[in-house]
């Protein structure tokens, strides 16, 4: 029952673990597919608002098609990316927008940042997001296309299925649990029960067996002679005696007439423990069964320990004298020949190894050596002196002979802790100890950097390069010092040859930086005199940090040759850079 009990149990809990783990696929699949199917029917309204907002603008890097793009993905928050990009010709992407980081794209080649191999490949989650493709007509650009991902299953729907399965896990749990400790208890309760009714069982059967014992009787013959009264049992007697019984197996035996024979036997001596060769007809049947016949008549250790023979037959007696049971013959004839050959009457501390190798001569074994062999060893002259030890292998010598190890040369210690961190000795460091600011050699590195974080963010950002040919040694360090002050930027910060400095700005766009320049050279050029900047900026571009900087050279260039204007920022076209790279 209780078996079967387990089984129905267990089948239960397992088809309620297949149910409800059906039912939440179940249900993340019905969610997932109304999802997607709301998605495709937003995808035509989203083309249709791409391509009216590239048609005003007429071109993806114009700043209203970007505003219209982020109010595009404000009206809907389950648009994660927007892609436009072309399979017909060698730009690749026109423009690409994401909102997270969840989504990451991919298959971009390393030469040229951000341009793309292949069509665009995206990495993510494909249980939680699907993507969805159109194609878009924009007038003197074929082959565009538009690619769109959604987020069609919400973590807190995740959330919600994984809260309601753990819930009846934990149900399903402790309710085992109960079992478990039901079952058990009402085993132990029936194992004591067993046992009480073994044990009831047991004492029956033991009732029954006493009372089947209790007409044993046992029949005792007497013989009367002169040694006196004497008991014996007869061969069907002695078989029938059940010696397993316990003592109420006896209560019908007759102990008087034993104790009365007892008492005839040993009237003839008090004292005298000796049993006569005719006693009784029950001590001849035991000898003949164990084979006592023959007694133990002056036991002889050196006898039996030479050829064990068996002595003649005869009587075995004991001491009439009661009161004495000393064994003063075996201790006579033991003592004599131990003692004389173990010397124990000397005492242990006069004990004599000389003496006692003659008497340990083991000459009846040729391969053992006697203690008559020691004599050959001279102990004494094997055991050097210590006169000798102390000659052997070395030669004790005064403290005075050994030289001082220690000793050096008083040399003056020239050694010192302060050692420059910034020294040309131990190479460049992050910073140079010129100005406090980055190093020129890092400049393009940086710049790399930064756009292509900025490209994957959506932001825009500023290269500007600062020249002041009035700059000295002495102020060139202050100089850089206010620049990390006016900027929250102190590691984009670079040196830019003998009298300038590079500026990296990012998220920030050519007119918030040209207003922030001016700004800074009007309250610095009363100080040193003329200040040149030279400006360029992405602008939404895909480009490298070689070409903005070219581009900001050339800039600073125009301000250095023109008197009038010491800024001069550098305005990209977007679109005449995407025709300038489809011609290469």
């Amino acid at each position: 029952m209780k078996q079967n009990l387990s089984k129905i149990y267990t089948i239960v809990v397992v088809l309620v673990l297949l149910i409800l783990g059906g039912w939440s696929a179940w249900d993340i699949y019905r969610l997932r597919t109304s999802n997607s199917e709301a998605a495709r029917v937003n995808v035509d309204q989203i083309k249709s608002n791409v391509e009216s907002s590239y048609n005003a603008a007429k071109s993806f890097s114009d700043e209203s098609f970007f505003r219209s793009i982020r109010q595009l993905f404000k009206d809907n928050p389950d648009l994660e990316i927007l892609t436009v990009y072309s399979h017909d010709s060698d730009v690749g992407i026109e423009y690409h927008y994401n909102r997270g980081e969840d989504v990451e794209l991919l298959n971009l080649d390393e030469t040229t940042p951000l341009t793309m191999k292949d069509l665009p490949d995206y990495k993510y989650n494909q249980l939680m997001k699907s993507k969805l493709t159109s194609s878009l007509n924009t007038p003197g650009m074929s082959g565009m296309e538009l690619d769109l991902i959604y987020k069609v299953v919400d973590g807190a729907t995740i959330y919600n299925i994984l809260i309601r399965l753990l819930i009846v896990v934990v149900v399903l749990f402790f309710t085992t649990l109960f079992m478990i400790f039901t079952v058990s208890r009402h085993n132990a309760d029936e194992d004591i029960e067993d046992d009480d009714s073994d044990m009831s069982d047991h004492m029956d059967s033991s009732f029954d067996s006493e009372d089947s014992h209790d007409d044993l009787s046992l029949g005792w013959d007497e013989n009367e002679d002169s040694s006196g009264g004497e008991f014996a049992m007869d061969d069907s007697e002695f078989d029938n005696l059940d010696l397993n019984s316990s003592g109420g197996d006896f209560d019908d035996l007759n102990l008087d007439d034993m104790n009365d024979d007892f008492d005839s036997a040993s009237e003839s001596s008090s004292d005298d423990f000796s049993f006569d060769e005719s006693s009784d007809d029950f001590g001849n049947e035991l000898n003949d069964e164990l084979s006592l016949d023959e007694p133990f008549e002056d036991f002889n250790l050196e006898e039996s320990s030479d050829d064990f023979e068996s002595v003649s037959s005869g009587e075995s007696e004991l001491s009439e004298d009661t009161d004495d049971y000393s064994f003063d013959d075996v201790t006579d004839d033991f003592g004599d020949s131990e003692a004389d050959e173990l010397n124990l009457d000397e005492p242990v501390d006069d004990f004599n190894l000389e003496d006692a190798s003659e008497d340990f001569n083991l000459d009846d074994n040729e391969n053992e050596m006697s203690f008559d062999d020691l004599d050959d060893v001279n102990l004494d002259s094997d055991i050097p002196e210590e006169e000798d030890l102390m000659a052997m292998d070395h030669e004790i010598s005064p403290s005075s002979d050994f030289d001082d190890d220690f000793d050096f040369d008083n040399i003056e210690d020239t050694f010192t802790d302060n050692v420059d961190s910034d020294s040309s000795e131990n190479g460049p460091s992050l910073f140079s100890p010129k100005s406090g600011v980055g190093w020129e050699d890092f400049i393009e590195d940086r710049v790399n950097f930064e756009l292509e974080r900025a490209a994957s963010e959506d932001q825009d950002l500023v290269l500007g390069l600062i020249q002041c040919d009035s700059l000295t040694e002495d102020n060139y360090k202050i100089f850089a010092d206010q620049l990390k002050e006016d900027f929250n930027y102190p590691d984009l910060i670079f040196e830019y040859k003998d009298k300038g400095f590079a500026l990296i700005v990012p998220n920030n766009d050519l007119d918030q930086s040209l207003k922030t320049l001016e700004a800074f050279t009007g309250r610095e050029i009363e100080e040193y005199g003329e200040i040149n900047v030279g400006i360029s900026s992405r602008n939404g571009r895909l480009i490298t940090g070689g070409r903005i900087f070219m581009e900001a050279e050339n800039a600073l260039h125009k301000a250095v040759d023109d008197p009038e204007k010491n800024i001069v920022g550098f305005r990209s076209d977007p679109d005449k850079f995407r025709e300038f790279l489809s011609k290469k």
